[in-house]
C-alpha cells in the first residue's frame, strides 16, 4: 500500500461538504420525523464550529510545541 502525501487543508471544500451533509441529514430527519429544520442556521453553526475547531487546534499545537521545546532544552526549568 502506498502512503499518500499530506496536503494543505482546503477550508472552503470542508465547509461546503459539511454544509451539504448537515442539510441532507436535516432534511432527512425533517421528513422522517415531526422535527422542523431551518436551513438558515446551517452556515452560522458551521462557521462557529470551524472557528472553535481552529482555536482548539491552535491551542493544542502551541502546547505540543512548548512541550517539544522543553524536551530539547533538557527538560530543566531551573536557571542557575
Amino acid at each position: 500500500m502506498l502512503a499518500s502525501e499530506r496536503h494543505e487543508l482546503n477550508v472552503f471544500s470542508l465547509m461546503a461538504g459539511l454544509a451539504f451533509l448537515v442539510l441532507g441529514v436535516g432534511r432527512l430527519l425533517a421528513e422522517a420525523t415531526d422535527l422542523s429544520f431551518d436551513a438558515a442556521w446551517v452556515v452560522p453553526v458551521l462557521l462557529v464550529g470551524l472557528g472553535l475547531a481552529g482555536l482548539l487546534g491552535t491551542v493544542l499545537s502551541g502546547r505540543d510545541a512548548s512541550t517539544e521545546r522543553g524536551m530539547a532544552d533538557g527538560g530543566d526549568d531551573e536557571q542557575g
